[in-house]
């Protein structure tokens, strides 16, 4: 408790994906992130992102190095890198992503 009170970034993880949570100041996310989920919120907004069981609400898991879109009604999923600025410059020229997902 006293790490998150101090302000300094403490790193937890989910305990059903391992996907990391971050609190403070400080992240170990990639800083494309940000940016990355904006593009995909306007996406979204538009209708533009659609599974191939023709659902499109879709969650969202966050790692250091990439986003992956889970669909909420088959769970199938898509993961959509951010290790590098060329990952974001080409999911800004994306209109649309259907049928891209895949099952686990």
């Amino acid at each position: 408790m006293d790490d998150i009170c101090s302000g300094k970034a403490v790193n937890l993880y989910c305990p059903l994906t391992g996907a990391p949570l971050t609190l403070g100041r400080e992240s170990n996310l990639h800083p494309f992130v940000d940016e990355a989920l904006s593009i995909l919120g306007d996406l979204a907004l538009q209708g533009g992102i659609l599974c191939q069981c023709g659902h499109g609400e879709m969650d969202v898991e966050l790692y250091p190095d990439r986003l992956e879109l889970v669909c909420s009604r088959c769970r199938s999923r898509l993961t959509i890198p951010m290790a590098a600025e060329g990952n974001l410059t080409d999911l800004k020229t994306v209109e649309r992503i259907l049928r891209s997902f895949h099952k686990e």
